[in-house]
């Protein structure tokens, strides 16, 4: 509202400005009483800027701007006077006050002054002679509709502008609740995302410990069934299984601390291999197959090596419990070239030859896991670690049947062994 009075405030000023300048250039047409006419323009835009000065800075006092606005009907009378009076074009002034009422002020104020204004308008009227009075009477007229139309016309353009700045007043009201109401809301689901997180988290610890302890138990069973010549092996899984399950732990509890563990250049095929021997105890125990098979000159890629370990023992185990004896489990390692032949990704896979996916699987979701008997928890936890080294992991069922579970590292482009 008040950027739309300061503009209309600066149209005045304009028109009276280029009014002054044009009767200047006029000063020789005999119906323009000059000098007069020029001082009279001066006192009009001069009593339209006192309103509008008066409203901003009483504003609780608009009878005051009113009464200047009507002043400026006056002015505009006498311009009219000195200007042809009956034949005078500059009759459209009247508008001024006009606009400026229904602009600043209220619809009691505007009809005080569009009275006004009509009363000055009308005055020549009133003090012409009987003879004269009936010629005037039919332009008065005219001038009083046109003045009364206006007014009506700018008091329903300000109606129409109110009610839209109460609207928008109060959708800014209702859009900063709503605000609130989502901070809230997104504080509330930040603590039940971190508690959820936490749990999943706590399960998953949970889950992966599981799986070097199984290792561990069953190297501890083949000790015992096995020749004293084997002891070096199993002492040295045993160790690993250990080591790992100490490291799940740490990485636990730098998780909690928002620590993230770090990466370092990592042969993935190596990675593989240590998890497929690790798993490899309870594989023969479940008169299980399982075969690595890893391509040459496979690219470090940056990881946590005991990271993706946890995962690659994950899908070794996860496959193992879907399968009946006999079974076989294959786990490969290629690298993936891109359409330029550089190198782009490694691409591990982990197949078996079991029931497959069930329907509706959701590989990383809790309480999913494609095995007979299983969390999920395992596969969400494997997933998230990928995750956090730009990496992917994806399921799918074998055409010849089976179940695929495919982990793929991306390559760095300075990566040693990319060039």
């Amino acid at each position: 509202m008040k950027a739309l009075a300061r503009q209309q405030q600066h149209h005045q000023s304009m028109a009276c400005v280029a009014l002054a300048v044009l009767v200047y250039l006029s000063r020789g047409n005999p119906d323009l009483v000059f000098p007069d006419i020029l001082y009279l323009i001066i006192i009009l835009l001069g009593l339209l800027l006192a309103s509008a000065v008066i409203l901003r800075r009483r504003p609780e006092r608009p009878t005051i701007s009113a009464l200047f606005t009507m002043a400026s009907a006056a002015v505009v009378a006498g311009l009219v006077e000195k200007s042809g009076a009956e034949r005078s074009l500059l009759w459209v002034l009247y508008l001024l006050p006009i606009y400026s009422a229904g602009m600043r002020l209220n619809e009691r104020h505007l009809v005080l002054v569009l009275a006004g204004t009509v009363g000055f308008c009308v005055l020549p009227l009133w003090l012409a002679t009987d003879e004269a009075r009936e010629v005037l009477v039919f332009a008065a007229a005219v001038k009083s509709i046109v003045l009364a139309l206006t007014a009506a016309s700018v008091a329903h353009v300000m109606r129409r502008e109110s009610r839209h700045r109460e609207a928008a007043s109060r959708h800014h009201a209702d859009l900063l609740t709503l605000e609130a109401s989502l901070s809230v809301q997104e504080a509330r689901l930040a603590d039940a995302e971190r508690l959820s997180g936490a749990s999943v988290d706590v399960g998953g610890i949970i889950h992966d410990i599981r799986t070097p302890l199984t290792v561990i138990q069953s190297s501890v069973d083949l000790v015992r069934l096995d020749s004293p010549s084997a002891l070096d092996s199993h002492l040295e899984r045993i160790r690993r299984a250990a080591r790992l399950a100490e490291h799940i732990l740490v990485q636990a509890l730098d998780q909690y601390r928002k620590t993230p563990p770090g990466a370092v250049p990592t042969d993935i095929g190596d990675v593989l291999t240590e998890a497929a021997q690790l798993c490899g105890a309870e594989t023969r125990s479940r008169r299980l197959s399982l075969q690595v098979v890893v391509a040459g000159g496979l690219p470090s890629v940056p990881v946590d090596p005991i990271s993706v370990e946890r995962v690659f023992m994950n899908l070794i185990k996860n496959a193992a419990e879907a399968m009946s004896p006999g079974g076989r489990i294959l786990a490969s390692a290629e690298l993936v070239k891109d359409g330029t032949g550089r190198p782009f990704s490694v691409r591990c896979v982990v197949e078996d030859d079991g029931p497959g996916l069930p329907p509706g699987f959701q590989l990383g979701e809790a309480g999913r896991s494609g095995k007979r008997e299983g969390t999920g928890l395992g596969l969400a936890a494997s997933k998230r670690t990928l995750l956090r080294y730009g990496g992917s992991l994806w399921a799918e069922n074998r055409s010849e049947g089976g179940a695929r579970f495919v982990a793929e590292f991306p390559v760095p482009t300075l990566c040693p062994g990319t060039a």
